[in-house]
């Protein structure tokens, strides 16, 4: 066989290969357990079978998905403010662990509901009174929020003003060791990381009125190419992976009970 007809060969053989690759998307996060945790964080209880070094419920349920539709995840870890701002201007894909709220509607567009989450205002112990409480009474203390999350909208469409923090971790330290009175942030992940930080007990979380966030998307750029595209193609593989019982198995790998009546929109 000749020189040239090898090297031919080799270049048909290469494109094949390239063809039968798994599409990959690229989605950005930040460290949030349960539903995104860095191993570099919290080292992961089992191997890895991915090289980002990422694991949690939202992060292994987005990648059991898009796996049904021969697609592989890669993800990568990015201040929440900045996954904002680069999904607004069409600089990335997307966002996950993403609440689809109102002032995101300009800019992204929401897959189906990922996973379970609900927003919750945190004191410390007995702080306030039992029962649920109205945005409106955050006027009267010094409130917390993450930047860039979800209740930073919320309390600015309120009127509600508030003082920022990096992360749910920074937020718990000032709550409990400075002059802060109340932490905005999500139910279950502030309950997980109170827990590994052991200071559960030192903690009470209060439901708020009149406020239905009850669960996380992917947050798609609507200025990224084929952004509907790949959107589809996840909410596809999440009624692949709910219909399977792919779904309930993930959920239980992290202790977490399932919705057996579903994700309501």
């Amino acid at each position: 066989m000749s020189r040239y007809c090898c090297i031919a060969l080799w270049i048909i053989g290469t494109l094949f290969c390239r063809m039968l690759k798994a599409e990959e998307v690229v989605l950005y996060t930040v460290h949030f357990p349960p539903y995104t945790i860095d191993s570099k964080e919290v080292p992961s209880p089992t191997p890895l079978e991915n090289d980002d070094g990422l694991y949690g419920l939202d992060v292994d349920l987005i990648r059991a998905a898009y796996k049904t539709q021969g697609i592989s995840v890669q993800y990568k870890i990015m201040p929440w403010s900045r996954v904002m701002r680069d999904i607004e201007a069409g600089l990335i894909l997307g966002g996950i662990s993403c609440h689809p709220i109102p002032e995101r509607e300009s800019f992204a567009i929401f897959s189906d509901p990922v996973s379970l989450s609900s927003l919750a205002l945190v004191t410390r112990r007995d702080f306030l009174s039992e029962g649920s409480h109205s945005l409106q009474e955050l006027k009267n203390y010094k409130t917390l929020v993450v930047n860039g999350w979800a209740p930073m909208n919320i309390l600015d469409a309120n009127g509600v003003g508030y003082s920022l923090v990096n992360e749910d971790r920074q937020g718990l330290t000032l709550l409990l060791r400075r002059n802060h009175d109340v932490f905005m942030t999500g139910k279950e992940s502030i309950a997980y990381d109170a827990n590994l930080l052991g200071v559960s007990d030192q903690l009470s979380l209060y439901d708020i009125k009149d406020l239905e966030y009850s669960y996380y998307t992917v947050c798609f750029s609507q200025f990224y190419k084929k952004a509907r595209m790949w959107r589809d193609k996840l909410n596809v593989g999440l009624e692949s992976i709910k219909k399977s019982g792919v779904s309930k198995a993930i959920y239980a790998s992290y202790g977490i009970p399932y919705p057996e009546e579903g994700l309501v929109k």
